[in-house]
């Protein structure tokens, strides 16, 4: 028989059981404010996906300035929940929340909570606050003009308070259907990391199929010109443009919808800065070593668009000689990197100049044999970016899934199978 259900007065939890209660979260928890004054606790810890993980390269030994920052950290203990309150105006559904699981320190910047162990589980906290994050409330909980969340305003918020027993059978539960459901992501993440790697080894054998024979080899700066994106200031101005900056590099090769770019207000832009259909942007600079060099090809573009500065603009003036897609696919090929890596003298690439890419030769066999690997490149790619997006689309579902699961139990709305 459906057990008898309640309004718990919040439009956005719903229904509740009858029995459960709904206190304000200062009944429940304490604010976790011992500084680490003494920089005795060195073990940092960081948010990464919604888990509370040691942070690496955090050496306090060696490192002045980190030995100067811990000393501000907040000590935490297993059993803390954390909540990221920090520009909640930014969405990270079910990222914001993680529980500590061995002690160390972490920035003081977030919210650190202990739960009163005698009313909540730290483990059926953790799953609530994720199951808040659904439903974005701890975005509305924020205070200021960067929704920021402290523990000032989340003691006055909701809390549902279910039986000790109650909360351990729910906890139980939605570990052992979240680690299933995160089994199966993890197996989809890794085929797609395969078929990525697959894909890659068919475009370098399929382009060094034809290097060995009598190629002629081209300068890249013969082929066509490189030219560096815009540094911009946004304007206040209405006029907008749509905009290539590297977020939007992914695992693209070709960048062929409106969608698919930002529109930022910088009013004019000058036309040696406007990009034009078959351009190849480089990513010229970025954190991550692995995105340096990575290109993309826009394709189907009939609107102002120009690219961030932390690209190279790549324009082909010998199109009669050299196709544009075969270029694209020599430049996502592993023969491609290892020439960028001698041009840079042997190193991991940090700053892609121009000189490098101008200095790279390209073999260049006949327009026959390109448009040969052009069809079978892009056949194979086609198949492969297919088999991808439902692979994408399957993690996808799974996470909202999940999503869906934990708020429909940590609210009550489904029971615990006996």
């Amino acid at each position: 028989m459906a057990r008898e259900m309640k309004d718990s007065g919040f439009p956005w939890i719903g229904s509740i059981p009858k029995q459960w209660k709904v206190l304000p979260a200062q009944r429940g928890f304490t604010e976790v404010k011992r500084k680490n004054v003494d920089g005795a606790v060195q073990k940092a810890l960081q948010f990464k996906f919604g888990q509370i993980i040691p942070k690496s390269n955090f050496d306090a030994d060696s490192d002045d300035y980190v030995a100067g920052t811990i000393t501000s950290y907040t000590i935490v203990e297993p059993g803390t929940i954390m909540i990221n309150g920090l520009n909640l105006n930014y969405d990270f559904k079910t990222q914001r929340t993680g529980l500590v699981k061995e002690p160390g320190i972490i920035t003081s910047a977030y919210l650190a909570l202990w739960p009163d162990r005698s009313m909540i589980t730290s483990e059926y906290a953790t799953y609530l606050f994720k199951g808040y994050e659904t439903r974005m409330a701890l975005h509305n909980m924020g205070a200021g003009i960067r929704l920021t969340l402290g523990y000032k305003e989340f003691k006055k918020q909701p809390v549902l308070f279910p039986s000790i027993e109650e909360q351990v059978q729910i906890t139980g539960f939605l570990d052992t259907e979240c680690a299933r459901i995160d089994a199966v992501i993890e197996q989809t993440r890794a085929s797609i990391e395969e078929y990525k790697k697959f894909k890659a080894g068919k475009i370098d054998s399929t382009i060094l199929k034809h290097e060995n024979e009598q190629n002629c080899y081209l300068k890249l700066s013969y082929i066509g010109q490189l030219k560096n994106g815009l540094n911009y200031k946004e304007n206040s101005t209405e006029h907008s443009v749509k905009f290539l900056g590297v977020g939007n590099f992914k695992d693209y090769m070709i960048l062929d919808s409106a969608d698919m770019f930002s529109d930022i207000p910088i009013g004019e832009i000058p036309e040696e800065y406007l990009l034009q259909d078959g351009d190849i942007i480089f990513v010229r600079s970025n954190g991550s070593k692995e995105l340096v060099g990575r290109s993309v090809m826009v394709n189907n573009i009939d609107f102002p668009l120009t690219y961030s500065g932390f690209c190279i603009r790549f324009r082909n003036k010998n199109p009669d000689l050299v196709n544009n897609r075969y270029l694209l696919f020599f430049f996502r090929s592993e023969r491609f990197k290892e020439l960028l890596k001698v041009g840079s003298g042997g190193t991991n690439i940090n700053n892609l100049s121009q000189d490098v890419l101008n200095s790279i030769r390209i073999p260049v066999p006949s327009m026959m044999r390109q448009e040969e690997v052009v069809t079978t490149l892009s056949n194979i790619s086609e198949q492969i970016d297919s088999l991808l997006a439902n692979k994408n689309a399957l993690i996808s579902e799974l996470e909202n899934y999940k999503r869906s699961l934990i708020f429909e139990y940590v609210t009550g709305k489904k029971e615990v199978p006996a």
